[in-house]
């Protein structure tokens, strides 16, 4: 659920069923330049420096809704084009299905405000100011489920108009680059560990960025326990303050809750006194993770925007924002799952307080694939720098003898390669595997392949395909039941 607030000069309060944010109002008037959260990641730099500021990327909210209209973030809707909005395919509302964006908490606002916002008048609150937003509301009053939270993810893959029909509405190409989740489901509202761990693969799968909050659970060790945060395909921060201290309310690693042991957070980013939008035109101080995760979700978007290569490559788009990380303070020697005092990455703040400047220019790239040799995993191969995924788009042409499919070589790299195994549909039926496919084509560097056999009378041919490079092989994908496909005819 969303946090609660807490009155001015509390301290952070405690979670009760999901992690809190305590807020400090702010007054409304106009702030003069970045907000410091912007320039502790040197997103102001990258403005600067590339005249970037987001352009060209599409952000998303799943919070408590957004004032869609709010003076810092009206003209960053992807639904106004100036003049007039239209709603569809940029807003939907799993919680009441209204037609129109609104937010019943500021929540939403604020970390909405923190992507993108800025209102031409000095009040400069948004990291990627240049970005597009659209947003899901998936939470009543600070308040979700596991039903309202897949419903706002499923949309992300393919928003459709409300009222519309997904199947037949849906547009996969309307979908965001990323998503910012400053929320958590704890078993009060139904979560259990992996409730939603499906549900985030699949956003990373459709090639969206999944950015988390990490928890206001802190400082004990092993208190990022609900989902999002806890999992791998959640790409999780935690906050710290303009000391660039790690916060004591932050959440900590490992995550025992699904008996991975997994290191938490990822990164962190500025999340306390953290001044962004709120309902009405103002403007308020709230501190939390929830506060960090936008400006993570926003760096994310500069990125890409400076280097439009790097956005089909979430891995390395990660790998890049955790290795040009700055280092983070504590207020008192901790350490968290057995991390050495000097550790990087920790349990504490991850790889550190994300520098977007820094990951932008990270290198050396020996190889020149454009990819710095950290976060390559073939840094003397110039044609491959991720393992390839499955091979999609395998279609037949008109002639009914070319096969092709899309190529691996943007996400992959250039030196990818393709194998392609046929069988016949009878001999499938008869054995219930692949043990009688043979190897049509192997390692041809093509993305089409040419069979001018025809079947027996009676049978059909089905065609399989791979990709390989440097880095590893991929499969021929996964059966119904979720289990890889086994087929040994290529080599």
């Amino acid at each position: 659920g969303a946090p609660a607030a807490a009155k001015v000069g509390e301290a952070p309060m405690l979670a009760t069923g999901a992690s809190s944010d305590p807020i400090v109002l702010a007054p409304a008037s106009t702030d003069s330049g970045p907000e410091w959260g912007i320039k502790a990641i040197n997103a102001d730099d990258v403005w600067a420096t590339y005249g970037k500021h987001g352009e060209g990327i599409v952000v998303m909210s799943a919070d408590t809704g957004v004032e869609w209209d709010h003076p810092a973030i009206k003209e960053k809707y992807r639904g106004w084009n100036g003049s007039s909005v239209s709603h569809a395919y940029n807003w939907h509302d799993a919680i009441q299905n209204l037609p129109e964006p609104l937010d019943d908490n500021d929540h939403g606002t604020h970390t909405t405000g923190t992507m993108v916002g800025d209102d031409g008048m000095g009040n400069q609150v948004g990291v990627a100011p240049g970005a597009k937003w659209i947003a899901c509301r998936n939470m009543d009053h600070g308040n979700g489920q596991p039903s309202t939270y897949i419903d706002c993810m499923e949309w992300a893959m393919a928003p459709y108009p409300t009222g519309g029909d997904p199947a037949l509405d849906g547009r996969p190409d309307l979908a965001p680059d990323a998503i910012n989740n400053s929320w958590a489901c704890p078993p009060s509202e139904g979560c259990s560990a992996n409730t939603l761990k499906t549900a985030f693969e699949n956003l990373l799968a459709a090639g969206i960025l999944p950015v988390a909050a990490n928890g206001n659970s802190g400082p004990a060790c092993a208190t990022t326990n609900d989902p999002p945060a806890l999992y791998d395909s959640a790409f999780s921060a935690g906050a710290v303050d303009i000391t660039i201290t790690i916060a004591t309310f932050s959440s900590r690693g490992p995550v025992t809750a699904d008996g991975s042991g997994r290191r938490k957070p990822d990164v962190s980013a500025p999340g306390v006194d953290v001044r962004s939008s709120v309902r009405g035109g103002g403007y308020a101080n709230f501190s939390g993770t929830s506060m960090a995760s936008p400006h993570v979700t926003g760096g994310a978007a500069l990125l890409w925007s400076v280097n439009p290569f790097f956005r089909p490559l979430l891995r390395i788009t990660e790998c890049l924002l955790e290795h040009s990380a700055q280092h983070v303070r504590n207020y008192w020697p901790q350490t968290c799952g057995g991390d050495s005092p000097n550790a990087r990455p920790n349990n504490i703040w991850g790889w550190g307080l994300i520098d977007v400047l820094g990951a932008i220019q990270y290198g050396p790239d020996s190889d020149s694939d454009s990819v710095a040799d950290k976060c390559d995993c073939a840094p003397l191969d110039g044609g491959a720098f991720d393992s390839p995924s499955e091979v999609t788009g395998v279609l037949f042409a008109a002639d009914r003898q070319t096969l092709s499919w899309d190529s691996q070589g943007s996400t992959a790299g250039s030196g990818t390669s393709y194998d392609v195994a046929r069988g016949r549909i009878s001999q499938l039926r008869t054995d219930g595997n692949f043990s009688h496919a043979s190897c049509l084509a192997s390692s041809i560097p093509a993305t089409a392949v040419t069979d001018a056999d025809a079947p027996p009378s009676g049978d059909s041919f089905y065609y399989l395909s791979r990709a390989r490079n440097t880095c590893g092989i991929g499969t021929y994908g996964s059966m119904s039941d979720g289990t890889v496909r086994s087929i040994t005819a290529c080599p």
